[in-house]
């Protein structure tokens, strides 16, 4: 996977995972603003090997790690479509659930024979079930570092989200904390590019300083 956009001269190679500086705040500002409004036409470029461009919904954008859901609509629907699948491949299992459900229904509609009005339940799907029994993904964080780590874990699962993208949160951590990050992103292998506005000291990293001259910094 790589990025590219005007003020590179060649593109950014993004591996698991890759630091991009971008110290000039102008352009900082504008690189920021053209991914969190991302379309496959747009002048900034993220493309794989075969030169494919990146589809929107196959990014994970994160702008503040503070305030981000992890439990957003997006994620669980992906994950009760994938408990789905996983459902259909086990017939047994699916089988016993729908006829729960079906035994559910049939006492549903004798208390509603009770009733004055004329009232009628309908059978419901499995994902409204998950949604029915509020399944979210479990979270009890303790501090920030945390949050990091949750956040990788889950988009890793994700497996249509080919890339995830951080913008200005490792200056919440100190350098061990960033390394043991780094060594944890790799074991999973997850496209990950974070994007800083200033340097960070121990890592290599691509910089576009204030004169906009790309280098690549490496102490």
């Amino acid at each position: 996977m790589k990025i590219n956009f005007k003020m590179l001269d060649q593109p950014v190679l993004i591996e698991c995972p890759t630091l991009l500086v971008i110290e000039e705040v102008k352009l900082f500002s504008n690189i920021i603003e053209q991914i969190y409004s991302y379309t496959e036409e747009a002048e900034l470029k993220f493309y794989d090997h075969k030169n494919n461009n990146l589809k929107a919904n196959e990014m994970v954008i994160i702008t503040d790690i503070l305030g981000y859901q992890i439990n957003s609509t997006t994620f669980l629907n992906i994950i009760y479509q994938d408990i789905i699948d996983q459902l259909n491949e086990t017939p047994e299992k699916k089988n016993q659930l729908e006829q729960t459900l079906h035994q559910l229904l049939v006492q549903v509609d004798d208390v509603l024979i009770d009733s004055e009005l004329d009232l009628i339940a309908n059978e419901v799907d499995i994902k409204a079930v998950l949604k029915l029994f509020n399944v979210t993904i479990a979270t009890d964080y303790h501090s920030i570092n945390e949050r990091f780590y949750d956040i990788v874990q889950v988009v890793n699962y994700l497996k249509k989200k080919k890339l995830l993208i951080i913008i200005n949160s490792l200056s919440y951590l100190t350098q061990d904390q960033v390394h043991d990050l780094f060594e944890y992103i790799t074991s999973y292998g997850l496209r990950t590019l974070f994007i800083e506005p200033r340097k960070l000291y121990g890592y290599p990293q691509y910089v576009i300083d204030s004169e906009y001259y790309v280098y690549k910094f490496e102490e």
